[in-house]
């Protein structure tokens, strides 16, 4: 965990994604906002997607960077595709 900035985030990320993202692996990245306006959507992805040198795919990645922010606080995990649990309900918007 840690704090919602910028230049935290882009720091952590940098200095941890080659320990889970291989040379070869594509990768995306997932960005949950929840009580959030500090901080742009498509500026906080692209800084953190300029420091990775492994080629992007949106559709099929081999590993998913999933930045999570509520409020003040953030959360980064790095996953695998099937790592990610999904609920299947009527309920549930995606």
């Amino acid at each position: 965990m840690c704090e919602t900035n910028l230049k935290s985030i882009t720091q952590i990320v940098e200095n941890h994604y080659s320990e889970f993202i291989d040379k070869t692996d594509t990768f995306k990245i997932d960005l949950k906002r929840r009580n959030n306006d500090i901080i742009e959507r498509e500026r906080l992805i692209k800084y953190v997607a300029n420091n990775i040198e492994n080629q992007v795919n949106l559709e099929n990645p081999d590993k998913i960077i999933r930045i999570e922010l509520l409020g003040n606080f953030c959360g980064i995990t790095f996953l695998k595709p099937d790592e990610i649990l999904r609920l299947k309900s009527e309920n549930y918007v995606d």
